[in-house]
C-alpha cells in the first residue's frame, strides 16, 4: 500500500500506537520497523536504492521515500516506483515542499514513519534483502535495550562493481568517557536507532549537516534500556 503526498503524510492518530503486530502462527509479536530511504537529487541511482528496500524479508515493515525538494527526476522515480509496487509492505512517499537540509529532513521522515526501530539509507544506498531482519533479531536477542545499531558495509563505485568491506566500530564498547577520546566510526547510512532516542531528546537541529554523531551521542547518554 502506498501512501503519495506532496508534503507530509497524515495519518489517523492512533497509527503510532501500532507498534507491534502479531506473527502469523499468533505466538509471538514481532517489533515494527521502519525503513526511511532520503533523497536528494539522485536520479540516476536511486531506483535500485529505492527497489532493494522494497525487496526487505522482514515484516512488519513500513518504507518512507523521504525526497528534500530534488530538482531532478529524483522524486518522479519514486513515486513511479510506489505505483507499480504490489508487494506487502506499507509504503509512504513524501516530499519536503522546499529543501530542507539534512537535520531537518530526518525530523520530516522520522515524523512520517511509525516503527519502534528506523532503519535509514541514502539515495545512493543499496541495502541487501536481509538487512531489516538482521538488525531486527540483533535488537531482539539484546532485549531490545541498544538504542543504536549499525553495520559493516561494501562500497560499490559508479559501475555498480563491488570494492572493500568497510567494518564499522562495536558500539556495545563505547562509552560517554570514551567519547571524549575518540568517536567510534559508523556511518548514518547504516544506523538503526530507536523511536525513543527522538521521544526523549527531539528533533535534529535544522543546521545539523552530520546526523551520525548527534544520534551516536544520544545513544550513549541513554545508556540503553
Amino acid at each position: 500500500m502506498a501512501c503519495l503526498s506532496p508534503g507530509v503524510c497524515h495519518r489517523h492518530p492512533n497509527d503510532r500506537c501500532l507498534i507491534e503486530e502479531k506473527r502469523k502462527d499468533g505466538d509471538q509479536l514481532k517489533p515494527k520497523a521502519s525503513l526511511l530511504l532520503l533523497t536528494y537529487n539522485q536520479e540516476a541511482i536511486v531506483k535500485e536504492a529505492a527497489l532493494a528496500c522494497l525487496s526487505q524479508d522482514y515484516e512488519p515493515l513500513e518504507i518512507v521515500f523521504s525526497d528534500d525538494a530534488s530538482t531532478d527526476g529524483t522524486f518522479a522515480m519514486l513515486e513511479e516506483i510506489a505505483r507499480s509496487y504490489e508487494g506487502p509492505h506499507n509504503l509512504v512517499v513524501r516530499r519536503n515542499p522546499k529543501n530542507a537540509g539534512i537535520g531537518q529532513h530526518y525530523n520530516e521522515a522520522i515524523a512520517a514513519s511509525t516503527g519502534e526501530l528506523i532503519i535509514t539509507a541514502a539515495g545512493d544506498d543499496i541495502s541487501e534483502p536481509d538487512r531489516v531482519r538482521r538488525l531486527i533479531e540483533a535488537w531482539e536477542s539484546a532485549g531490545r535495550a541498544p538504542d543504536l545499531l549499525s553495520s559493516h558495509f561494501t562500497i560499490i563505485d559508479s559501475n555498480g562493481r563491488k570494492w572493500d568491506k568497510v567494518e564499522t566500530h562495536d558500539l556495545g564498547r563505547a562509552s560517554l568517557s570514551s567519547w571524549t577520546k575518540g568517536h567510534p566510526f559508523t556511518v548514518g547510512a547504516t544506523h538503526a536507532f530507536t523511536r525513543r532516542l527522538f521521544d526523549e531528546y527531539g528533533p535534529l537541529g535544522a543546521d545539523v549537516w552530520y546526523e551520525d554523531p548527534v544520534i551516536m551521542l544520544r545513544a550513549l547518554m541513554s545508556g540503553g534500556r
